[in-house]
């Protein structure tokens, strides 16, 4: 036998039945055929008739109140009005915990602990595409950016392959240190297995970045 409690009304289930109770009076029964619960017109107290068609017109607010992608109370009044939902009476919409989840907010990232006093102190580096796109004109799928965290200036480089994303990172930290005179101190990656592979393990040990 199993029980469960939602909406102030307590669901039993016991050799296939199923009842629906409140404040300890059952007013709808079900009967379990194959993997669905039928359930029973008639109730088993006095005056539940009302509260059948109560049940009966909830359930079907909820039900349209999902299909409908969760709109509010009034948007569902004004389509009801229009005859949207044939002959279902729409009544007033229950909590809905999946609007509650959809409404919260995630919480947001806190404020970066790096402090950037120079070029090339701290640079940010992801690889972008995807296999499912088509070839630009050079057959490239894929691009790798490095940004400067202190100037914001971005380096693009377009590749074929994922393979390649090493390749790239040693070409732009030889030109770019050329260039600025300064050494590359920190490198922040997504820990992609672009990045995250014996090759770059090394470059970044030989030459001291974190």
């Amino acid at each position: 036998m199993g029980t469960l409690e939602a909406g102030g009304y307590e669901f039993k289930v016991n050799n296939g039945v199923l009842r629906v109770m409140q404040d300890s009076s059952e007013f709808i029964r079900g009967i379990r055929r194959a993997s669905l619960y039928i359930l029973e017109a008639q109730a088993s107290m006095a005056g539940s008739e009302s509260l059948v068609t109560t049940a009966s017109e909830t359930d079907k607010t909820q039900i349209w109140h999902s299909r409908m992608g969760h709109i509010g109370q009034q948007a569902m009044e004004v389509l009801s009005k229009k005859g949207c939902f044939g002959d279902d009476r729409i009544s007033e919409i229950k909590f809905c915990e999946d609007c509650v989840i959809g409404k919260t907010h995630r919480t947001s990232f806190g404020t970066a602990q790096h402090v950037t006093k120079e070029k090339l102190g701290y640079v940010h580096s992801h690889l972008w595409g995807s296999p499912n796109v088509p070839h630009s004109l050079g057959r490239c799928q894929y691009f790798i950016s490095f940004t400067d965290d202190w100037s914001r200036k971005v380096w693009v480089y377009f590749l074929k392959t994922k393979d390649e994303a090493f390749a790239s990172f040693t070409e732009w930290k030889k030109m770019v240190e050329t260039q600025s005179e300064r050494k590359l101190k920190h490198l922040r990656t997504d820990n992609g297995l672009e990045f995250c592979n014996h090759k770059f393990n090394e470059v970044c040990k030989k030459e001291g970045i974190v």
